[in-house]
Parts: structure tokens; C-alpha cells; sequence
């Protein structure tokens, strides 16, 4: 009798595959040149108004901590104006309150010159807000532009090199990424060298010390005979 030889199994349809076999093949992504980015264009940056500041006085140092922890609560910021017109009409405050008690006109200047600031510090912090969001967009842009500026004045200067001489300022101000980088490399250097020497020092043997000298023997201690001839 012939043999009978098993028929090949057929390829199993995409239906029937398991969801770990069927794995779509994902489209290759298309690659498109980078463009380098421009510096865009602020509506809203502008040059600062011409502001006078008054001048601060020059016996006061400014600073935060000073003024740290003496803060009003809600409800004196509250009653503070009532307050002070209270203090206004409160004739009778020292033989009400008797000589214990701070003299009503220190109390009322403290609390109109306390006013007087808290009303002017929203407009002042706000102004400073601006002040500080202008600062920080302006060089914010002023660096895209230098980064575009940079390859360029530095390719134009190797080729002639008289640009750096005409226009030093710039020049410098082009390179200071570099020389930042620089000096970063020299201190890192300079660091690992010293690091270096200290870890040789530690490591180093210490040299053999030189023996102490062994005491000298004692005299022999006698009586002297003197003979006479």
C-alpha cells in the first residue's frame, strides 16, 4: 500500500491569529528638516514709559525681613480707617485712658502713615509685576536673536578678523556662552587637580622617622686618692 504523507497545514488566516501574533507595522515616521527658530515678535514688549521713581532715602536700607511677621489681620486692614476717624474725635482719650497709655497723636500718625502705604503698595507691586514680566520677555527674545547672531558674526570674523577690533562689545557679548563654558571647564580642572593632589597626599607612605638617640651611659662615680710623694 502507498504511504500516506500528511498534507501541509496551512497558514492560519489574519481572523484566526492570536492578538500577540497580529502586530500592525507602524508607518515610518517622515523626517522633515528642522528649521532653526526665529525670534517672534512681542505685541505687547515695548520700551518702558519714562517713569520718575522717587528716590529712596538714603539713611533707610530697604529689606524684606525687617518688616517680617508685622502684618494686619483682616479686620484691623478693616477698621483702620474707621479707626483713625474714631482717634479724630476722641477728645477726652487721655483722661479716658489715663498716662498708661500712648499718646493719642502717636497712635494717630502711626495708623494714617500705615494706611497711607497699604494703599499705595497694590499699585506699587503691580507696577513691579510689569516691570519684571517686560524685563524677562525683552531678554528672553534678545537671546533667540543673539543665537541667530552668534554663527553668523563668528563665521564673519574668522574671515575677517578686523570685526572683533571695529565692534569689541559686541564681540564679547556674542562670546560670552563661550567663555562661560570656558571658564567652567577651568574650574572643573581645576577642582579634579586639587581633588588629585589631596587623594596622593592621603595615600601617600609616611616616611620612616629617624631613631632617638640612646641615652649616653652614666660616669662612674668613685673616690678620688691623691697620692703624695
Amino acid at each position: 500500500m502507498p504511504r500516506k504523507t500528511a498534507s501541509p497545514t496551512p497558514p492560519p488566516s489574519p481572523a484566526t491569529q492570536s492578538p500577540q501574533k497580529r502586530r500592525r507595522r507602524k508607518a515610518p515616521a517622515l523626517k522633515t528638516r528642522a528649521t532653526p527658530s526665529r525670534a517672534p515678535m512681542v505685541n505687547y514688549l515695548h520700551k518702558p514709559p519714562n517713569v520718575v521713581l522717587p528716590t529712596l532715602p538714603t539713611h533707610v536700607q530697604a529689606s524684606a525681613t525687617e518688616a517680617q511677621g508685622y502684618h494686619p489681620t483682616a479686620d484691623e486692614e478693616a477698621f483702620a480707617a474707621k479707626a483713625l476717624a474714631d482717634l479724630a474725635r476722641f477728645e477726652d482719650y487721655a483722661s479716658q485712658l489715663g498716662l498708661a497709655a500712648p499718646a493719642r497723636d502717636q497712635v494717630t500718625e502711626a495708623l494714617d502713615i500705615g494706611l497711607a502705604w497699604r494703599d499705595l503698595r497694590p499699585d506699587a507691586e503691580a507696577w513691579y509685576l510689569y516691570v519684571k514680566m517686560q524685563d524677562g520677555l525683552a531678554w528672553k527674545r534678545l537671546s533667540l536673536l543673539l543665537g541667530e547672531l552668534r554663527p553668523i558674526f563668528r563665521l564673519a570674523a574668522s574671515k575677517d578678523a578686523s570685526l572683533a577690533t571695529l565692534y569689541p562689545s559686541l564681540a564679547r557679548m556674542l562670546d560670552a556662552p563661550y567663555a562661560v563654558a570656558k571658564r567652567s571647564v577651568e574650574t572643573r580642572k581645576q577642582r579634579k587637580r586639587a581633588k588629585g593632589a589631596a587623594t596622593e597626599q592621603a595615600t601617600a607612605p609616611s616616611l620612616p622617622t629617624a631613631p632617638s638617640p640612646e641615652p649616653a651611659p652614666p660616669k662612674p662615680q668613685g673616690t678620688t686618692v691623691t697620692i703624695n710623694t
